[in-house]
């Protein structure tokens, strides 16, 4: 697995030379030590895949041997979580430090440790401190969206994947038919991985919208309609998704994390002068906006 805490044998000849060396026997020479880790069936990324590929001194090639009866998590945080700022250019460790624990509430026990560029490892005294944050997503710095995984230690922070982001978002004009959990969470569902669906006690909606809580992916681009195909009437009824507290993406692909003039495949405007993925069609005026807009 990528990211193990102990850095993983390359090949069975370095295991081998290492238990030999322990009971005073001399390792003999490998005749493949220059093959990948993926043939060895103990394949893994980064510097142990490069490694594998490489022709290893005996030296090298001789790893340090985790004992059965080690504490493998000794004197790592019991509640924490690993942290990136979604932008292009970095933050200073103190800026991120400063913002997340306004945020946050200043939780007491909060420390908040540089892990390489715009990342972070946030460690909580408490579990409650650390859900607390979770449950809040999404979180920002500025417009840059702050994503967060449950701190594993063994991976390192360099390694953590982050793919993914908690949203609140709004399916528009939905038929009564649909607005209720039991169709709702499917139909969402064609987003991302829905956690929560706002509806009463009896799992219906009411209003202009169906609101949930969706776990999208932030490699590909926001989706902008769902569709909805009906077998007895044989057409498809396409209806709009609007997200709240919208961070930082591009009007051109659609996707998290750059902004519209930093593209590497800009798009062509319409005959009104917008963008494919323009604000005004995916963002839920802000609260201030709505109200001055009103007022």
């Amino acid at each position: 697995m990528t990211g193990d805490r102990v850095v993983k044998a390359v090949g069975m000849a370095a295991t081998e030379a290492a238990m030999m060396e322990k009971k005073g026997e001399a390792p003999a020479e490998s005749s493949d030590r220059g093959k990948s880790t993926e043939e060895h069936g103990n394949a893994g990324d980064g510097v142990s895949a490069m490694m594998g590929r490489l022709k290893l001194t005996s030296q090298e090639a001789r790893p340090f041997v985790l004992e059965e009866d080690a504490d493998e998590f000794a004197g790592c945080p019991d509640w924490a979580l690993v942290g990136k700022v979604l932008a292009p250019n970095i933050f200073h460790i103190q800026t991120i430090r400063s913002v997340v624990r306004l945020a946050w509430g200043n939780p007491k026990g909060l420390t908040v440790h540089p892990s390489g560029p715009n990342l972070f490892v946030a460690e909580f005294a408490s579990k409650a401190d650390m859900d607390h944050v979770i449950n809040g997503s999404p979180w920002m710095l500025g417009k840059h969206a702050i994503l967060l995984k449950v701190f594993d230690p063994r991976v390192n922070a360099r390694d953590v994947v982050f793919d993914k982001l908690l949203l609140w978002l709004r399916v528009m004009r939905l038929p009564f038919a649909l607005m209720n959990r039991e169709r709702g969470v499917p139909l969402i569902g064609m987003i991302g991985n829905v956690e929560r669906v706002e509806v009463d006690e009896n799992g219906r909606a009411w209003g202009e919208y169906l609101r949930a809580r969706v776990l999208v992916n932030i490699t590909e681009p926001l989706m902008r309609c769902v569709g909805v195909y009906s077998a007895k009437r044989d057409e498809t009824v396409f209806y709009e998704v609007m997200y709240e507290r919208m961070l930082m993406y591009c009007f051109s692909c659609g996707v998290l994390g750059h902004s519209t003039l930093a593209c590497p495949t800009p798009a062509k405007r319409d005959e009104d002068g917008r963008l494919p993925w323009c604000s005004e069609r995916l963002c839920v005026p802000d609260k201030w906006k709505e109200k001055s807009l009103s007022g």
